[in-house]
C-alpha cells in the first residue's frame, strides 16, 4: 500500500497503466533525438486523481470482498489520488441498511465516518452546486443516490469508481 494510513486487504495493481511514457525506439525517426527520460517525465507530471467511490465500491473495499476490481482497488490505494467517500453514500448506506436490504459489519453515523477517514479516504459533503447539478441531469432512471453521485463527480471532476454502468449515460468518467 502506497498511501500512509491506508489500511486495505487488496494490493495495489494499478500500476502498469500510470508508468512515464516510453522512450521511442532511436531508430524509429531518423534524426530525430529521443527525449530524455526527464524530459518527458517533467512534461506528462503525475497528476492528482480524483476519485468517488460509490456505495458497493466503498462496502467492498472496507471488506476486503473480491467483488472489487483489481482496478478499482489499485487506483483506491494509489499514493497520489484523491479518494472521496460522499456524504450521500453514508445517507445510502443508513437507508439501506434501515430498510434491511443491506447488512454491514460497521456502525454507520460518526462511527462510519471515522472508519473512513482511519484508512485513509476522504468524506465529501454535499455541496449546493452538486444539488442544483441533478436538476440539469438527464432522467436516466430514478435513484436519487445515484443521480447525486453522477452530479458530485461531475462538480468535482472526480472518476467514479463504480461498477454501475448507468453512471455512463450522465457523462460521468467511469471506472471498474
Amino acid at each position: 500500500m502506497n498511501r500512509p494510513g491506508l489500511k486495505s486487504p487488496h494490493a495495489p495493481h494499478f500500476t502498469a497503466a500510470l508508468k512515464p511514457p516510453a522512450l521511442p525506439d532511436p531508430g524509429t525517426y531518423p534524426g530525430v533525438r529521443s527525449p530524455s527520460r526527464k524530459r518527458l517525465l517533467r512534461t506528462h507530471p503525475a497528476v492528482p486523481m480524483n476519485l468517488l467511490l460509490d456505495s458497493n465500491t466503498v462496502v467492498w473495499f472496507l471488506e476486503g470482498a473480491p467483488e472489487l476490481s483489481e482496478t478499482a482497488a489499485g487506483l483506491i490505494e494509489k499514493e497520489d489520488s484523491r479518494s472521496l467517500v460522499s456524504s450521500v453514500t453514508s445517507w445510502e448506506l443508513a437507508v439501506k441498511t434501515g430498510l434491511g436490504r443491506l447488512r454491514i459489519p460497521y456502525g454507520l453515523g460518526e462511527e462510519f465516518n471515522s472508519t473512513i477517514e482511519s484508512i485513509g479516504l476522504e468524506l465529501l459533503p454535499l455541496s449546493p452546486a452538486a444539488l442544483a447539478r441533478t436538476t440539469r441531469l438527464p432522467r436516466h432512471h430514478r435513484d436519487p443516490f445515484d443521480r447525486l453521485l453522477a452530479a458530485e463527480a461531475l462538480e468535482q471532476s472526480a472518476s467514479l469508481i463504480s461498477p454501475n454502468e448507468i453512471f455512463d449515460s450522465y457523462g460521468v468518467k467511469r471506472v471498474w
